[in-house]
């Protein structure tokens, strides 16, 4: 699936829990090679934390939908959730594409 420029196969489940179009939120997307985005930025993982800070600190951000490739590793995608909660926001929203019914 393309997805705002940024190729992402998601996961499926049967009901989508993310409208993207509801608002404008802080995205976090991991590619199948674990090229780490905020937003439309790519960033290094390295940095993750401190972008996250950054944005808790001066916009008040207290909540963040994670979108990873559903080829990422298990463990890849709770080292990303683990500097999530390490920056001091809580709240992260899955994001899941609805299965189709067959």
């Amino acid at each position: 699936m393309l997805h705002q420029g940024i190729d992402v196969q998601l996961p499926k489940a049967s009901k989508r829990v993310f409208n993207e179009q509801e608002q404008t939120r802080y995205i976090i997307t991991v590619t199948k090679d674990l090229k780490v985005f905020l937003n439309q930025s790519q960033i290094p993982i390295e940095q993750l934390n401190f972008k996250l800070r950054q944005l808790k600190n001066t916009q008040n951000v207290n909540s963040i939908f994670l979108k990873a490739d559903e080829r990422v590793q298990y463990g890849d995608v709770i080292k990303i959730i683990d500097e999530i909660k390490k920056a001091g926001i809580d709240t992260i929203g899955m994001v899941t594409e609805e299965e189709s019914e067959k």
